[in-house]
């Protein structure tokens, strides 16, 4: 599975961590995942009657480069190295136009920050973010997919998509936490 890293977090499969490190697995994103974007872009601003946006582009063009879990001044800082011009409202409208359109996810960190993430061509996933550093670890359970079934079931329900964002104390803040709670050694 690939993985990317943005606040100290990455992508990891439930029975163990990833094999990349936690480094941003770009290969995807050079390559189908931007045409779709672009694609999808292209779509949506056609059926909704808007106008080809060249900031717009750029702004998809960034976003996609930088990976995920990102927010939009992260991304607004970035485009501005290829177009100072790029205002903050700007960024926040595209932002709010690829998810309406399906290129972008977001998620809530309940620190007052939305972070975006890509959203074509993914596999599913899930969050677990810690309320002290922001760090975002993304992961893949079998088993919590298939409770999960079997609780619509139980309910009657046919699962459409859910969103599982885990808030927690990850092991660098809660270990140093407990580091420091411990009576010294003698």
């Amino acid at each position: 599975m690939a993985g990317f890293e943005n606040g100290g977090g990455n992508v990891r499969p439930a029975e163990g961590p990833s094999s990349r490190g936690g480094e941003f697995a770009a290969p995807e994103t050079k390559g189908s995942i931007r045409d779709e974007a672009f694609d999808r872009l292209e779509d949506y601003t056609r059926e909704n009657g808007l106008k080809r946006s060249r900031q717009r582009e750029l702004i998809l063009d960034r976003f996609l480069g930088l990976g995920g879990h990102v927010s939009v001044d992260e991304v607004h800082a970035d485009a501005r190295t290829a177009d100072p011009s790029v205002g903050r409202a700007t960024v926040y409208r595209a932002m709010r136009l690829f998810l309406e359109a399906g290129i972008a996810s977001s998620i809530d960190l309940k620190d007052g920050l939305t972070r975006f993430e890509p959203a074509l061509s993914r596999q599913h996933h899930d969050h677990l973010i810690c309320v002290r550093c922001g760090r975002i670890d993304e992961f893949l359970s079998r088993e919590v997919e298939e409770r999960q079934d079997e609780i619509a079931e139980q309910f009657g329900y046919r699962l459409i998509w859910h969103r599982h964002q885990l808030y927690g104390i990850c092991p660098r803040c809660g270990g140093a936490a407990r580091r420091r709670s411990r009576p010294p050694r003698t």
